[in-house]
């Protein structure tokens, strides 16, 4: 389930951040809600549009994902889990190629994505 989140410093084991009006947001979260649910985890959700979403932590994210990701700026969505141990996994958008003010997710993708947030689950549960 995804639970709204107040800033970014809340606890960050599982947070999701995007922002309302983003079209892989829109596409992502209710595959990512059917995931938690059956898995019974909970994600927080931080808006990055937020006024609450302060310049401090959209720094805070920057240099996140410029120190764990391959990207440079702040992306959205962006699905982090991270593990007791302080191992990290993320996921960005839907998937690969997919162009979401374009195209809906068919069948196909939709299970794929679900498919690649199931394998972060079982793995964020493994360590």
């Amino acid at each position: 389930t995804l639970s709204p989140s107040s800033a970014a410093s809340d606890v960050y084991k599982r947070q999701v951040f995007g922002f309302e009006d983003c079209p892989w947001c829109q596409q992502l979260y209710p595959v990512l809600d059917k995931v938690l649910n059956e898995y019974n985890e909970k994600a927080y959700y931080v808006d990055t549009h937020k006024e609450n979403f302060t310049s401090q932590d959209r720094d805070n994210l920057k240099k996140y994902i410029q120190e764990k990701t391959k990207f440079d700026d702040v992306v959205v969505p962006l699905l982090v889990m991270i593990s007791e141990d302080g191992t990290y996994q993320y996921h960005v958008g839907t998937l690969e190629g997919h162009d979401a003010p374009k195209e809906q997710l068919t069948v196909s993708q939709e299970k794929e994505l679900k498919n690649n947030l199931e394998n972060m689950i079982l793995k964020y549960k493994k360590e």
